[in-house]
């Protein structure tokens, strides 16, 4: 990061919070743990989307 951008995202109003989050993120690592690829999260958030859908219509009916 240059020194301009360190400035402006010092300036910006999310900057103390995306520190905050960047170190829970880092913290909650486990070192040599797998994880899943991002094909495995897009089909758990499309899942999630299509359950969603359904309790919306349970609900209008």
């Amino acid at each position: 990061m240059s020194d301009a951008e360190l400035a402006a995202f010092e300036s910006s109003s999310f900057a103390a919070a995306a520190v905050r989050v960047r170190r829970w993120d880092d913290g909650g690592k486990i070192v040599g743990m797998a994880t899943g690829t991002l094909g495995d999260f897009l089909e758990l958030g499309r899942q999630l989307q299509t359950n969603q859908a359904g309790y919306r219509r349970r609900d209008s009916e």
